[in-house]
């Protein structure tokens, strides 16, 4: 395979410029979102403050309120860019009405795809770790431990880390924007893939339309915009930043068209939220580290001039992301760990819940796997993901990945546990009886069926062989036999 991005990467810089110009005239002061481990000390713990204080206010749950009622409207359908721009644009309002010099700052999930849960984002002093699996996997470390929160039903912020899942490295990431002509095969693209290999990582909250309980969802949802920001910074004279196409399946088939309403805001229309630095919106991304690596490497090969080793790879990416390439030994990882393998496609109940088709969702899981096999053939070939895997392995935090921490002043000792029994009785299928409580996994996955009960998810086989375990369904719900 031959890596055309000698041109695009001119291209993208060029037009970087270019539209910083045209939006000067209506917004002359943009708000810039950083990576989140580019923030100084300070500000993450400023930005944890005002995430904290967003929840203590209540402001929160309305925001996971309309998330989740606005379901298949904005999921599944070209307006899910749009929207989820939009959406994010409110919460770092509601963090700016704390403290006015905060904004969002997006996690680049890319460099942390080869071995995920080691990622710094994930430490105590950053967004916390996997829940406590002992207990209910609700989370119990770092900043927002303990946390109670009320959508569909008061239940503690769960987590549940799938510790095999791996990301797209930005290699994957640059190659899956540049070979998107159009709108309407970007958007599909990601929120079939990466964006759902995100949440169902991280599970708990953030594995259903809840998701926005999580403050880890708004980081993970501004990297999301920024591919999108980023493939319009890719066009040529702005034009970009005017396209909008597709087919909405869920009005009949329709062709979208700019001018439509923005769902759930009657005052705005899709136009509106286009541009990040037009009339409305005033911000942009600051640059991302692993994504200029992926261009240096991705350059050798355009001009002929491929790395002759791996070590020559690995420093021409460690000088990027700022590190010593001596000090960078790949030898340390597994060999699992040096090789990004394709991802193999959602469940069945992801799609369902996220109003996803399922031909569609498996065309982009092909089409995302072609290019990481690519990838992998290419001589000497190795993926900036791997070398920040190598740094952290070697040099990094060690995060816990369901270590408890002591509540935060002010909680007790129960928690938010402390009205939760660990019991459900099950009485075979097709129904189950609750008694009070919010534990329940039922196992045994032949012919399984996923329902919804109280908004949260739970998963009952139809043959037998039903065991209690745990997983959440709902909080304080007495006698009640839901009709599965």
């Amino acid at each position: 395979m031959r890596i055309r991005l000698t041109v695009f990467a001119t291209i993208f810089l060029v037009t970087m410029t270019t539209v910083v110009a045209i939006a000067a005239a209506k917004c002359s002061d943009p708000r810039v979102r950083k990576e989140i481990r580019d923030l100084t000390d300070d500000e993450r713990e400023r930005y944890i403050y005002a995430v904290k204080k967003v929840y203590d206010e209540g402001w929160l749950d309305n925001l996971t309120e309309n998330h989740f009622t606005s379901g298949a409207n904005v999921h599944g359908v070209p307006v899910f860019f749009p929207w989820h721009r939009q959406f994010i644009w409110d919460y770092e309002n509601l963090l700016r009405k704390v403290d006015s010099e905060i904004t969002l700052p997006y996690w680049d999930w890319t460099l942390d795809a080869a071995k995920p849960p080691l990622s710094q984002v994930f430490h105590s002093n950053y967004m916390g770790g996997s829940g406590n699996p002992n207990q209910l996997n609700c989370l119990m470390n770092g900043p927002f431990r303990y946390w109670q929160v009320t959508t569909t039903v008061p239940h503690c912020l769960q987590r549940n880390f799938n510790m095999t899942q791996q990301f797209w490295g930005p290699d994957v990431l640059l190659e899956v924007q540049r070979n998107s002509q159009m709108y309407s095969d970007l958007q599909p693209l990601i929120e079939n893939t990466i964006h759902a290999i995100i949440h169902l990582f991280i599970g708990g909250d953030m594995a259903q339309l809840i998701s926005t309980n999580d403050p880890i969802f708004f980081l993970h949802h501004a990297m999301v915009d920024k591919v999108w920001y980023d493939w319009q910074l890719m066009g040529e004279d702005s034009k970009r930043f005017h396209e909008y196409n597709g087919i909405d399946r869920t009005r009949s088939n329709v062709t979208v068209n700019p001018t439509d309403p923005l769902p759930e805001y009657t005052h705005l229309s899709v136009s509106d939220v286009l541009n990040p630095m037009g009339d409305l919106l005033c911000y942009k991304y600051a640059e991302s580290k692993s994504q200029r690596s992926a261009l240096a490497l991705f350059d050798r090969y355009n001009r002929g001039n491929p790395p002759q080793s791996q070590d020559e790879a690995v420093g021409i990416i460690a000088s990027v992301l700022g590190y010593n390439p001596d000090a960078i030994d790949l030898s340390i990882l597994t060999e699992e760990e040096r090789t990004l393998k394709p991802h193999t496609g959602n469940p069945d109940w992801w799609n369902r819940q996220h109003n996803l088709d399922g031909d569609m969702v498996a065309n982009s899981y092909e089409i995302a796997t072609g290019i990481l096999q690519q990838l992998n053939q290419l001589a000497n070939y190795i993926s900036p993901c791997v070398v920040q895997l190598a740094y952290v392995k070697a040099f990094g935090p060690r995060n816990p990945e369901d270590g408890v921490e002591p509540p935060p002043s002010g909680i007790g000792a129960g928690g938010v546990f402390q009205n939760t029994v660990n019991v459900a009785t099950i009485t075979g299928p097709p129904t189950v009886t609750i008694s009070i409580g919010n534990v329940a996994t039922i196992e045994d996955r032949q012919a399984e069926e996923v329902k919804t009960f109280g908004g949260i998810f739970a998963t009952l086989s139809l043959d037998g062989g039903i065991s209690a375990t745990q997983q959440s369904l709902s909080n304080g719900i007495s006698s009640t036999q839901p009709s599965w």
